[in-house]
């Protein structure tokens, strides 16, 4: 089995680039690409499976389509799901529309090597419709499946742009305990996998998903990303997982080090235990909550893992 080492979202800011967005210089964009390169850099060198833009011009996931898509405008700050962080609560004014080219704006995809397995990420449409404030739709799978429409779109765009990941934060699904809405965010999100022809990964975090495994399981996704600080890795022995799974075995909010050799041990088990179609390890969510010195050391330390994984498997 192939094991991979990645992360998505959003990553950790430098202080540097923290202290140049509160004073906002004309020259701020500069700013975010120079952090990009050395971001991107580090991919390099340390030796990730798939290299990702770091978005440090989103100031959130949403942000660059609050501001972009049709029928949205930018609401309130909000805390998001209970962090030390904020994020713009997109505010919903009339029917959502888009180009399908919002996302590659804000992407520095001329930083990403020509030959190397490069992944993106988006909202997916649920956990996008939780997180707005409603005032033209008044249900909230009918903004969710308008959202999905617009996010298709965009996933058609990337894939065509040479992204062959396709990572879906969805905090809010993982949340859902009713069985039918559940279906419901199925459907849209399968709007989005067939928009985007190679892997598309369900990322799941901060809460614990073995109650509503198997729904998810029959999702028509590539893989699903699971936050093992918050779900047990054995509650999910008898599910039948037959998709790839992106293992977030390192917290991605806290700054303790977790030692390679352990998370190698805690992917294979997962191995042994689910018998996945292809492992990813991963963070447990973005690294955005992060010191970028403890996101960096975090992310090598899962390179380490799967090089200790590919090494048991093959030596």
């Amino acid at each position: 089995m192939n094991v991979e080492a990645s992360f998505g979202g959003i990553y950790s800011r430098s202080e540097s680039l923290v202290q140049t967005t509160r004073r906002l210089p004309p020259d701020l964009p500069a700013r975010y690409r120079e952090e990009k390169e050395r971001i991107i850099a580090f991919q390099e060198k340390v030796g990730i499976s798939h290299l990702v833009d770091p978005l440090s011009n989103w100031d959130d996931i949403f942000r660059p389509f609050t501001e972009e898509l049709g029928g949205l405008t930018k609401g309130a700050l909000a805390r998001y799901y209970g962090n030390n962080t904020f994020y713009r609560q997109p505010m919903v004014i009339s029917k959502i529309t888009g180009n399908g080219n919002i996302a590659l704006h804000h992407l520095d995809t001329d930083l990403l090597s020509r030959h190397a397995t490069k992944k993106v990420t988006l909202p997916d449409p649920f956990t996008f419709a939780d997180c707005c404030e409603d005032r033209f739709y008044g249900k909230k799978e009918d903004l969710m499946f308008d959202l999905a429409e617009v996010l298709a779109q965009e996933a058609r765009t990337l894939h065509s742009s040479g992204f062959s990941i396709l990572q879906l934060n969805g905090p809010s699904v993982a949340k859902v305990r009713d069985h039918g809405l559940l279906k419901r965010i199925g459907e849209a999100t399968e709007i989005i996998s067939k928009a985007f022809p190679s892997n598309t990964l369900l990322h799941l975090f901060f809460d614990d998903v073995s109650p509503i495994i198997r729904d998810l399981l029959d999702f028509k996704v590539d893989g699903i990303g699971i936050d093992f600080t918050t779900t047990k890795l054995t509650s999910l022995k008898d599910s039948g997982f037959d998709k790839i799974l992106a293992a977030g075995l390192v917290d991605a909010r806290s700054t303790h080090l977790e030692d390679s050799k352990q998370i190698a041990s805690e992917g294979r088990l997962a191995q042994e235990l689910l018998e996945p179609k292809g492992l990813h390890l991963v963070p447990s969510a973005d690294l955005e909550f992060l010191p970028q010195e403890f996101a960096n050391k975090k992310v090598s330390r899962l390179v380490k893992a799967a090089g200790i994984i590919e090494g048991d498997e093959h030596g």
